[in-house]
């Protein structure tokens, strides 16, 4: 049944403002006039009492034309517009984005017959292949999720070289991937990001590996290799993920064993900058019941980036790992799956210092970095020796249980990684004729994760769906750095064998959560369903930092380009806190099926990120040593005020979310599209202290908002060739600071950091039969992202750009194939990341960058067995 629909011939929909200009206008008003007219003519349907879109009605098919004379008329008066206004769009984004859900719906109206013999006639042979997720923790066909889900399949990064989570950023409207040295990276959707990735902080992207939470942001960036699948879920998922999902949640699902038959795959690839990549696969089959999966990858490459010093390439890959995973069903009821993974990465971050003419720092030396040669993108300045050692262990266990009417489901975790990185704070070349600081970073950080989960779940629904569950996880973290440098600020060709200042750091933090769960999913009537969930989660967390800090020189300093207010003594702080909070999140949905090709919702979902201790404790307290207790042996020890640890509270989110997911065309058209609105409380935030160039000034924003457009096509043109368009339209405020330290810029009305108006994905993808049984296909990405300011101080220091990839790969028909793909080959020149240092002024003083990769090669083969 139509929605409100018991008389056909009473049927009114709602009129939308005419606030979108000449295009929006033109556009409702016909297709509302046309669908009126048909409805109003269609007696047939006036007189039924129940709607079956699969019936092929007189009226049904006015439906059609009406739906497909809007679509012409449309694109008509696209052609005729004066103009469009891009701006307009994006503020009255849901406003449009609903008249088009309107027209949706009704092309979705169209049976799939009736579509066939008007525009195809080739059958479901070249239909799209339907896509099995398992974003609601069961296995389910995409189209029939309620959700905002983008999938990229196991193919796809195989032959296009996607190894790790920074590689899907552009595949992904809305994904932001930000590189943050050696603690890894923070992710971001839907403008929402973790802008800091200290070993303690919490995400606001949940990244899970086969079922199982990492914790710590670095762990999220290991090498990706004999995947099945990544599903990146957009939105709130507080009730079927928890805590720390409050923008989103990637999951990586890994290749299963295989019970069927022995199997194997061997494939190396070569590529620029010396870039070598082997990668390999055994199934073996141990039983009728049993198999075991051995995957191993190796990748190593000399680095995009040159040290002028030197004329070195720095930067290179140079990873290995292991996985292996034993599937048994020891009876027809029961099925244990391992899996043990192993990695290994010596990849060096390197950081490239960007200084404009107007900062402090070109006072204090290091206006070298203009006469050192650093003139390309791509180039830096090192001085000592950089490193880095870090190693991951996953292990994860799951084991099913059916027990007839109900299943049980356990998943236990363990997680850990262990980091070690030495790092240049040099910052500029020891013989440029200015003072030197040569000074080394050594840092390390490590942490663990064990957790379980269990899910008791219907396994012959009906026209109920339930699942209940229960989780506890326990975390621990710990991060050392130590910050060293020799030489005096102001002072030419000085350098000197000990300390002008030094810092060492000490991060330790225990945490544990427990949550309980439910989900229940009934049927209103034969077309319309209802979801509901409930999650109620506890969790503690205790945080102890120790900081020694001071210099050998006591005239040494005076400022300096990173603020330093003291020089010359030594002290050493130390501080504990702890906290606890609670929070309940739900979800609450709509689900109108009128037909197997269309699924439309309308939902509420909440979530919440957990609450932070922070706070620097040793750079900004020698000339502020007030409140703080001295034990009269050289300790200062937390004064539990204004200074050293402060808890910040959870950061909350509340979402709105409309969409609609429909295949047409006899399988080989898919329209989707979604708007949302979410409303954030007490947003955790970082950003630069003016005053102190190493402090990150953390809280909480008092309100934000997100509102925007997600859309996905996908169009299988015929049997051979393929085209698909994703996007995102955005908008982002910060409505009020609240409390919030607004000295490094922050400011209400601003946009949220890495937050692009504007993304999409485009592809065309066609595959050809070569010989008697070979297959050659060619793939062309573009993607686009707007311009973006990667901080709270509104400046903009990435421009929009567009990536254009192109992929090949050639299937024999047997047991070998190749593969040859260019990324980025118009080579544009973007930031991954941008550590903007700003001075008291507001100017810049020295912008610390993560430079992504130049035009790109690669070319493989591999063999099947």
């Amino acid at each position: 049944m139509l929605p409100g629909m018991q008389d056909m011939a009473a049927v009114s929909l709602p009129r939308i403002p005419h606030r979108l200009g000449f295009l929006g206008q033109r556009l409702h008003q016909d297709f509302v006039d046309t669908l009126y007219t048909t409805l109003y003519t269609s007696s047939p349907l006036s007189s039924c009492k129940r709607f079956e879109m699969k019936r092929k009605t007189p009226g049904q098919k006015r439906l059609a034309a009406a739906a497909l004379l809007y679509w012409q008329r449309g694109q008509s008066m696209i052609r005729q517009a004066p103009r469009f206004d891009l701006a307009r769009f994006r503020k009255h984004a849901g406003t449009l984005a609903l008249t088009s859900l309107a027209g949706l719906w009704a092309l979705a109206a169209v049976p799939a017959a009736t579509a066939q013999e008007d525009a195809l006639a080739s059958g479901a042979a070249g239909a799209l292949e339907e896509i099995v997720v398992t974003a609601r923790k069961r296995e389910e066909n995409l189209q029939d999720v309620p959700l905002t889900i983008d999938v990229i399949s196991g193919d796809l990064m195989r032959s296009g070289g996607i190894e790790t989570i920074d590689d899907i950023e552009y595949a992904v409207p809305g994904l932001a991937v930000g590189n943050r040295g050696f603690n890894g990276a923070y992710l971001g959707l839907r403008g929402i990001s973790s802008i800091r990735s200290f070993v303690g902080d919490e995400a606001a992207v949940a990244v899970h590996l086969d079922g199982v939470f990492l914790p710590q942001s670095p762990q999220a960036f290991g090498n990706l290799f004999d995947i099945e699948r990544i599903e990146v879920l957009k939105g709130p998922q507080g009730t079927e993920y928890g805590r720390n999902a409050t923008a989103g949640v990637i999951n990586v699902v890994t290749a299963n064993p295989e019970t069927e038959a022995s199997s194997g795959d061997v494939n190396a690839s070569f590529g620029s900058h010396g870039a070598v990549r082997m990668n390999g696969m055994a199934n073996i089959v141990t039983g009728e019941s049993s198999a075991l999966r051995v995957a191993v990858s190796v990748a190593e490459s000399d680095g995009y980036i040159r040290n002028v010093i030197d004329g070195s390439d720095v930067g290179g890959e140079d990873y290995s790992a292991g996985r292996i995973s034993w599937l048994l069903e020891t009876s027809e009821s029961t099925r244990l799956l391992l899996k043990y993974q192993h990695s290994r990465n010596e990849r060096p971050q390197v950081k490239i210092p960007r200084v404009p003419p107007n900062g402090n720092a070109t006072q204090n030396g290091l206006n070298a970095l203009a006469r050192a040669g650093v003139s390309d993108f791509h180039d830096t300045i090192i001085n000592v020796p950089i490193s880095s050692d870090r190693t991951d262990d996953n292990l994860s266990l799951q084991i099913d249980w059916d027990m007839g009417s109900f299943g049980i489901r356990s998943i236990t975790g363990y997680t850990s990684f262990d980091n070690e990185v030495t790092l240049d704070f040099t910052l500029e070349p020891a013989t440029s004729g200015d003072a030197s600081t040569d000074g080394q970073s050594p840092n390390s950080n490590e942490g663990t994760s064990m957790s379980q989960e269990l899910q008791i779940f219907a396994l012959d629904p009906g026209r109920m769906d339930w699942r209940l569950g229960l989780y506890w996880i326990d975390t621990e973290a710990e991060e050392t750095r130590f910050v060293s440098s020799g030489g005096l600020f102001y002072v030419p060709d000085t350098v000197l064998p000990f300390s002008a200042y030094y810092d060492d750091f000490l991060l330790d933090q225990e945490g544990s959560a427990y949550s309980v769960f439910g989900e229940l999913s009934f049927a209103l009537s034969d077309d319309l369903g209802m979801t509901v969930g409930l999650r109620y989660t506890d969790e503690d967390k205790t945080q102890t930092q120790t900081e020694t800090a001071g210099g050998d020189i006591p005239t040494a300093c005076g400022g300096g380009p990173i603020g330093f207010a003291w020089c010359g003594e030594s002290r050493l702080y130390t501080d504990t806190a702890s906290r606890s909070w609670s929070d309940t999140s739900g979800r609450l949905s709509l689900e109108w099926t009128p037909s197997d090709d269309l699924l439309a919702y309308a939902s509420y979902s909440s979530g919440f990120r957990s609450g932070a201790i922070g706070g620097v404790i040793g750079f900004d307290n020698f000339a502020a040593d007030g409140g703080w207790n001295y034990d009269g042996s050289g300790v200062y020890r937390g004064p539990n005020g204004t200074l050293g640890l402060q808890p910040f509270e959870p950061e909350t989110v509340d979402n709105i979310e409309i969409g609609v997911k429909s295949t047409l065309m006899d399988g080989r058209l898919q329209l989707n599209a979604s708007w949302f609105f979410s409303r954030f409380e007490d947003q955790l935030v970082f950003q630069v202290d003016p005053e102190q160039q190493f402090r990150l000034i953390e809280g909480n924003i008092g309100e934000s908002e997100a509102t925007g457009v997600d859309f996905q096509v996908n169009w299988a043109v015929s049997e051979v060739l393929l085209l698909s368009l994703g996007g995102q339209v955005l908008d982002t405020e910060i409505v009020d600071l609240g409390n919030f330290d607004a000295s490094g810029g922050a400011k209400e009305g601003i946009a949220l950091p890495r937050a692009p108006e504007f993304s999409y994905a485009a592809s065309v993808q066609y595959a050809a039969p070569v010989g008697n049984s070979g297959e050659l296909s060619i793939r062309g990405e573009y993607n686009y992202k707007d311009d973006v300011f990667m901080d709270l101080s509104d400046r903009r220091p990435q421009d929009a750009v567009g990536l254009f990839n192109v992929i090949l790969r050639y299937e024999s028909g047997g047991n070998w194939y190749a593969f040859l793909n260019g990324r980025n080959l118009s080579d544009e020149e973007y930031l991954l990341d941008n550590e903007a240092r700003v001075d008291s002024g507001g100017g810049a003083a020295l912008q610390n960058a993560s430079p992504g990769a130049p035009r790109t090669y690669e070319v493989g083969v591999g063999i099947r067995f």
